[in-house]
């Protein structure tokens, strides 16, 4: 029996906002990509680009709640320096050691807050925290996506996702049949990309390099990203879990 949709309870602006992310993702599979990692890396230049500029801690603070010891992730804090402006970068720098200097006057408070910072990055960066709410919320998406046509047969025939959502996305479903069709798009879609990266190297001779298709330009990148998720990925939603507990096609 077709599990009832989870969002069938949301009021209308949440059921705008579902619709919103529904069509993100089907417009982010048409680039052959996984869907989660491409909107949440639009998501997440959206979200840097609020720091970029500021030069007034009192503003940053009243706007954002920036603080020490929640600081930026080690990615987040150089990805901002890279795109900020150096009086961008000297203010949140400001901020944040002020914030360590209070902390100081009290080495257990600084040693507990340091520690829990650097523990639980994706909780205390400003970046992470929320693009990790945004990938459970994708990924509930994608969840209800495969036990529903014609969505389910527009992901199982794209390129679909990478490794980490699948896993993800597999331990949220509860559809015993919803399972083993994510995980056998899964094996074609590797299959395919292994093709694709075998003709890739055969065509690597100058001779043959123009032979080469858009797909076959294409899958070193879409190797990567198979395997490991987008570059963006906040901390923790880039780890594999546990795939000795899944059940794989026969």
């Amino acid at each position: 029996m077709q599990e009832e949709p989870v969002n069938d309870h949301l009021g209308g602006r949440e059921r705008e906002k579902v619709q919103s992310d529904a069509d993100a993702l089907r417009s982010a599979l048409r680039g052959g990509r996984c869907p989660i990692c491409s909107v949440l890396k639009t998501e997440e230049f959206d979200l840097l680009c609020k720091w970029v500029g500021w030069t007034d801690p009192e503003k940053q603070d009243a706007q954002t709640g920036l603080k020490f010891p929640a600081i930026f992730c080690n990615q987040h804090f150089w990805e901002l320096a890279e795109v900020n402006t150096s009086q961008g970068n000297a203010a949140v720098g400001l901020k944040l050691l002020q914030g360590a200097a209070e902390l100081l006057g009290d080495h257990a408070a600084f040693s507990q807050g340091i520690s829990g910072a650097l523990s639980h990055l994706r909780l205390a960066c400003p970046l992470c925290s929320p693009l990790v709410k945004r990938d459970g919320e994708l990924v509930q998406i994608i969840c209800e996506w495969l036990q529903t046509a014609p969505d389910k047969e527009l992901l199982l025939g794209s390129r679909g996702l990478c490794l980490p959502h699948t896993s993800r996305c597999y331990r949220n479903l509860q559809d015993p049949a919803s399972k083993q069709a994510l995980l056998m798009s899964l094996q074609q879609q590797i299959r395919q990309l292994i093709q694709e990266l075998e003709s890739y190297l055969v065509k690597r001779i100058p001779a043959l390099r123009p032979q080469r298709t858009p797909d076959e330009e294409r899958a070193p990148l879409r190797g990567i990203e198979k395997l490991v998720g987008g570059r963006h990925l906040p901390v923790g939603v880039s780890e594999l879990g546990d795939w000795s507990s899944l059940e794989w096609p026969g």
